[in-house]
């Protein structure tokens, strides 16, 4: 683990492999077997795993912050940071719920994809 690093470039850095993995596997090209395709899924779906805990790390982290009583909004319009900070929750809590589907629907592509067998050519 690299905990010297802000929680900012580490997230950047992670956004930057996918980025080269999108890249890598430009037009289908990249995987040679199908089972290169159902680690590559399974990775992801940990990924997507590990995002719900980032994302619930995060929302801790607001709260934490906003805890200090140290903070304002730029443009309130109305709005107290009490109640724009129950909206970031909530989109906090929304995020989580889609990673939670994310890593479901991969774990189910990981588990149909684990069922495919290849022939090497004649």
């Amino acid at each position: 683990m690299d905990r010297d690093r802000s929680p900012f470039d580490i997230a950047g850095a992670a956004s930057e492999q996918i980025r080269a993995l999108n890249h890598s596997t430009l037009d289908g090209q990249g995987y040679d077997h199908p089972a290169r395709v159902t680690e590559t899924i399974g990775t992801l779906s940990a990924l997507a795993s590990r995002l719900q805990l980032s994302i619930s790390q995060l929302d801790t982290g607001y709260a934490e912050l906003l805890d200090s009583g140290r903070h304002y909004l730029y443009d309130p319009e109305g709005e107290t940071v009490t109640e724009h900070s129950t909206q970031v929750h909530d989109q906090f809590r929304t995020a989580h719920q889609a990673a939670e589907h994310l890593h479901e629907a991969l774990s189910a592509v990981q588990n149909l994809t684990a069922l495919l067998g290849y022939r090497e050519s004649k």
